[in-house]
């Protein structure tokens, strides 16, 4: 039996890279694919029209849901079975399970298979489906691998807490090795950066055998992965094709491979060779070998997906298709999730998240457009408007409070903040359940430390309907607390702030930001030695938190701990010696001038 398959949204040409009769696969995009697509104007009736009569596909494929919002009003109205391939769940569930729920089949990581299992959904399968791209990621002959040890990727530490810790020990290790550690870098640059590399070290989010390590591997670096990476086995064999590192071998294992040449670079060759068989064309033949044989119940289950859209109610399709359209990073269909939480709100007005998810989408709009100051406050006008609605209508709906709160800090509005994160904390910690849904909408929405871990706990938690995961209540009652500590220390309100910031630490300790948020009322306050701890602490749980770093600078040299004060310099200078992106920082931390003796 064959297969013909749609799959977008992309770049590039995927025609005649199978057998004709067996695979057929074409892409949709908007740079070099067989069919354009217009994320703004087109139906799925226009996709599979394009594409008509020559190709005929049996199912569409579409790539990186959690980025590409689907068109029209959803999954249900897909012609065809539909299969979602989604990688960055971790960062994006909450928007995202409402339209998982309607896909007919779901193509993910190993952890995200468990983790789409434990939100309800079976129809989920794991594929390895990273790879590279072979015309960028190849030997190249002539470079010389200057660099001992590199590592290229996001460098946002509240996307990658746990990676930061490592990057550190990273960094200081180009006291003897030449380490080189990148952000930004693509294409061509980035190809060239890996075959200048002896080691690529990786450090994978979720526990996949991601991207990165595949790019190394066909670069020709050894690819140094941590030894808890549940998919490493799929590809590489540990020892012989990929080199493995833990918490307490990871500078013993460095210092092992390059002391030996000869070893590391048949580990490299051979991890070059394996690679091979994980080009994109194999990627994509087994997604199909694995859809041809998941294609009949596909076919029964698109019917199914399709009763399920057709009982519910309008004012859910309308919030689901809402939740999906802004997975977008761009922003390019926040109007049209705006209108379709206005279409909830017109069939139904008895749902308090409807309001607090509309005044907070209304909130994230005007956030970008500060510079068009008319449009900027219209909708945060518009936003209070519905938060407000929300809380006066159902005043234990906690979100609402946690987004009106949020939205008074964005006007400049303290005073009223204050008023609404003591609400919210009131009602988390009042007995029996605050009003929270585990996917409901929040703000604001940034990548930082609360979206990431609000995300990972919708995927750990067990959560019925209607009630608060004890994670995300912990988590709330964290930027709360330390929203508050930050309202009363502007106000000089010390002891309300210090008790605040105690409070916050106890919810999640585990966070940096009001460690070094109170060791800075405590500088000022000339409690040095309270702050240097306080300082120290943010660093250990953050160590690229440049604020903190400057707070410990200023304290040890107050406090005159000349010898401290050197350490932790010469330490951020050779942080900063390997990483460009920080070069900006030397001056600032090479001026320091020496604690008096």
């Amino acid at each position: 039996m064959g297969i013909k398959a749609l799959l977008g949204p992309t770049s590039g040409s995927l025609a005649g890279r199978h057998p004709p009769g067996r695979f057929e696969l074409r892409s949709f995009g908007t740079a070099d694919t067989d069919y354009p697509y217009d994320e703004d104007a087109d139906s799925w009736a226009d996709l599979v029209r394009r594409a008509a009569p020559g190709f005929v596909p049996d199912v569409m494929i579409w790539w990186r849901l959690e980025y590409n919002p689907l068109p029209g009003r959803g999954p249900a109205e897909c012609p065809l079975p539909l299969v979602a391939v989604v990688g960055d769940w971790n960062l994006t569930l909450s928007n995202l399970i409402g339209t998982l729920h309607l896909c007919d089949h779901i193509v993910t990581d190993r952890a995200g298979v468990s983790a789409l299992r434990r939100c309800g959904l079976q129809n989920v399968s794991f594929l390895p489906w990273y790879s590279y791209e072979p015309d960028v990621h190849r030997l190249l002959p002539d470079t010389p691998r200057i660099y001992d040890i590199t590592f290229a990727g996001n460098l946002n530490h509240d996307v990658q807490r746990e990676r930061a810790t490592w990057l550190r020990r990273l960094a200081l290790l180009g006291r003897r090795y030449r380490v080189r550690i990148e952000t930004g870098v693509f294409g061509e640059d980035y190809g060239r950066l890996l075959n200048q590399s002896k080691i690529v070290f990786n450090r994978s989010i979720k526990g996949e055998l991601n991207q990165r390590a595949h790019e190394a591997a066909a670069c020709g670096a050894l690819v140094l992965l941590e030894d808890t990476n549940v998919e490493v086995r799929d590809v590489f064999a540990p020892g012989r094709e990929c080199v493995l590192y833990n918490e307490d071998n990871f500078e013993r294992v460095i210092e092992q491979w390059l002391a030996d040449d000869e070893g590391l670079e048949r580990v490299a060759r051979a991890g070059h060779e394996r690679v091979q068989r994980e080009h994109p064309v194999y990627r994509e033949r087994r997604l199909l070998e694995l859809l041809v044989d998941l294609l009949p119940d596909m076919r029964r289950t698109q019917g199914g997906h399709s009763a399920a859209w057709q009982v519910m109610s309008g004012p859910e399709r309308s919030y689901r298709r809402a939740r999906g359209l802004v997975l977008d990073p761009n922003g390019a269909t926040l109007p049209g999730a705006s209108r379709a939480l206005v279409e909830c709100l017109n069939r139904d007005q008895s749902q308090p998240e409807y309001w607090s998810a509309l005044g907070a989408l209304c909130a994230h709009m005007g956030d970008p457009v500060e510079t068009e100051a008319q449009l900027s406050n219209t909708l945060r006008r518009e936003a209070l408007r519905f938060l407000t609605r929300a809380v006066e209508h159902w005043p234990t709906y906690a979100l609402a409070h946690y987004n009106l709160a949020n939205l008074h800090l964005t006007l400049e509005q303290p005073d009223a903040a204050r008023r609404h994160f003591t609400r919210l904390l009131a009602l988390l910690t009042a007995e029996g359940d605050a009003a929270l849904p585990t996917i409901g909408y929040y703000y604001p929405r940034q990548y930082e430390a609360f979206t990431v871990e609000w995300e990972r706990v919708v995927a750990q938690a067990d959560a019925r309907p209607g009630r608060a995961a004890e994670g995300h209540r912990l988590l709330l009652a964290w930027d709360a607390w330390r929203r508050l500590a930050d309202i009363f220390a502007g106000q000089e309100r010390d002891r309300q702030a210090f008790a605040a910031w105690d409070y916050a630490i106890a919810a999640r300790p585990d966070f940096a930001a009001p460690y070094e948020a109170r060791a800075n009322l405590l500088a000022q306050r000339g409690r040095l030695a309270e702050a240097t701890a306080d300082y120290r602490t943010a660093i250990e749980r953050e160590p690229f938190y440049f604020d903190a770093w400057r707070g410990l600078a200023r304290t040890l040299q107050q406090l005159e701990r000349t010898s401290e004060f050197q350490a932790f310099i010469d330490e951020c200078l050779s942080i900063i010696d390997v990483c460009p992106n920080y070069e900006p920082l030397r001056v600032e931390f090479a001026s320091y001038p020496m604690p008096r003796r």
